[in-house]
């Protein structure tokens, strides 16, 4: 789309909008093609499917390799993303709880319901918070050997537990 305008890839994505609410709405028998744009526009037919769909053109070269490669996920990215989801969704949970106790029309059944799922959906977050911080597979098989020694460790203890773990064996090793 090198020789279409910008303002004539807005015209040809107009038009072809416009020609396919017609035949939506059954004012025209005949759904557009990018072929009859094309032809209506005196450009390729590529051209006219890209216009269509809002595709413009990108720079291809040396430039474009250095954007796309910078554009990839670092493990500080992925790490924070993950450390906002899990930060989202206590957020969203305590949301839930609050809105819970203004809400006086909830009956008890709805209520029991809701403190259910509210339960499950905890506990399913935590145990997936406890495999990202471990970062390991077999994150329950640790939970289970600290509770086994700790039956009331909480799973911010088990973490807790587990970096001390990690610590002092690298202390060790360093120490070799």
């Amino acid at each position: 789309m090198a020789n279409t305008s910008a303002h004539t890839r807005a015209r040809i994505k107009e038009f072809y909008q416009d020609r396919m609410e017609k035949f939506k709405s059954g004012k025209i028998e005949t759904e557009p093609t990018y072929a009859d744009v094309a032809r209506e526009f005196h450009v390729s037919y590529d051209q006219a499917r890209n216009a269509c769909i809002g595709r413009t053109t990108a720079k291809k070269g040396k430039d474009s390799a250095k954007r796309s490669h910078s554009r990839r996920p670092t493990a500080n990215t992925v790490e924070n993303e993950a450390r906002s989801i899990f930060e989202l969704y206590e957020h969203e949970y305590k949301a839930t709880l609050l809105q819970m106790q203004k809400d006086k029309n909830l009956s008890v059944n709805e209520r029991v319901k809701l403190l259910t799922t509210l339960a499950d959906g905890k506990a399913k977050m935590q145990r997936v918070e406890i495999e990202h911080h471990l970062k390991r597979a077999d994150a329950n098989v640790v939970s289970r050997l600290v509770r086994l020694f700790q039956p009331d460790a909480t799973d911010t203890d088990v973490v807790k537990y587990y970096k001390e773990a990690a610590e002092m064996l690298r202390i060790e090793e360093s120490s070799k």
